[in-house]
């Protein structure tokens, strides 16, 4: 299974017109840089995409992911129990 890094969230949110994070920033909230409710919809769909990945709808609450580093510890989360369910 793959581990899904900082970067990679980086990449997801960077890839979304407006935003501009780095690395020194992933503990800042993402709200406050111009991530807004449709935006982080946008970061959760990439997510599904690249990573084959379904981010269950109680997961999709901002003030659990609203810093790189939070959302880089869900994604992960999902990954692995989306791995479990699959592989079982």
């Amino acid at each position: 299974m793959k581990e899904i890094t900082r970067e990679n969230v980086l990449d997801i949110i960077n890839s979304i017109q407006g935003l501009n994070v780095t690395l020194d920033q992933c503990d800042d909230n993402m709200f406050e840089k111009g991530l807004d409710s449709i935006k982080f919809i946008q970061v959760i769909v990439l997510f599904e995409k690249k990573f084959n990945c379904k981010a269950p709808y109680e997961c999709l609450m901002f003030d659990e992911m609203n810093t790189v580093n939070k959302m880089t510890y869900v994604f992960n989360s999902l990954l692995a129990k989306n791995h479990d369910i699959f592989n079982h």
